[in-house]
């Protein structure tokens, strides 16, 4: 797993995780940060139940002897692994804090569909911090249930702003469009993106080297 991610991000910039609940992602999210060996990287956990999810990637990171800083980087320059939540990222007018402008060699992204949202603080904010790292790690066992939904994932490299993306979906049959006014995303109904147009989106991730997938084997297990 970690070598396909490493492949992923020194090929794009970016690669998506979906693994299945309790398949270990986030060991394998700190194996390729360390992989990776960048000096400064960042970990974006879920705003709810933050306090837990932190400890989690420090038990984790302890397997590597790393400690991970919780909060931003206090300068510029300070090296470390960070964690944050989303609601971390932000200030009140939803843009990126200053605090993460000097960027990082890589940003892991936990629960990345918490970005799924065009308009949410936690999405805008998410593009602000990709544009600012090296490469970037999303994790989620669900990224979309809907073809917009990956608005977000900018470093892949599949697309670099919301009418490119939406472009990107036109190309595969769904239907994605900016506000002529506003440049925001809005997305046609349901029907015009049946389910035909997620499965070939994530082919394209999965063969072109975006994205990977593990399913928990449960043959022979009774209920």
């Amino acid at each position: 797993g970690v070598a396909r991610i490493m492949d992923g991000l020194n090929n794009n910039g970016g690669f998506l995780l979906m693994d299945e609940p309790g398949l270990g992602k986030t060991t394998t999210a700190m194996a390729a940060i360390v992989a990776n060996g960048g000096e400064r990287n960042l970990i974006v956990v879920p705003t709810g139940g933050k306090d837990n999810q932190k400890a989690n990637w420090q038990e984790t990171a302890d397997l590597y002897n790393i400690d991970v800083i919780d909060g931003a980087p206090e300068s510029g320059d300070q090296s470390g692994t960070f964690v944050v939540s989303y609601d971390e990222l932000y200030d009140d007018n939803g843009q990126l804090r200053e605090e993460f402008l000097a960027g990082f060699d890589m940003v892991a992204f936990d629960e990345s569909h918490n970005m799924s949202n065009p308009e949410s603080k936690a999405a805008q904010a998410g593009k602000e911090l990709q544009e600012v790292c090296d490469k970037a790690l999303y994790l989620s066992a669900t990224p979309f249930s809907h073809v917009a939904d990956m608005h977000y994932m900018t470093k892949l490299g599949l697309f670099k702003d919301n009418e490119d993306f939406a472009s990107f979906v036109q190309s595969i049959g769904g239907s994605v469009f900016t506000d002529k006014e506003t440049g925001e995303l809005r997305v046609g109904g349901r029907e015009s993106n049946p389910p035909d147009v997620l499965a070939r989106m994530a082919a394209i991730m999965h063969v072109d080297g975006f994205a990977l997938r593990h399913n928990a084997d449960l043959t022979g297990r009774s209920d």
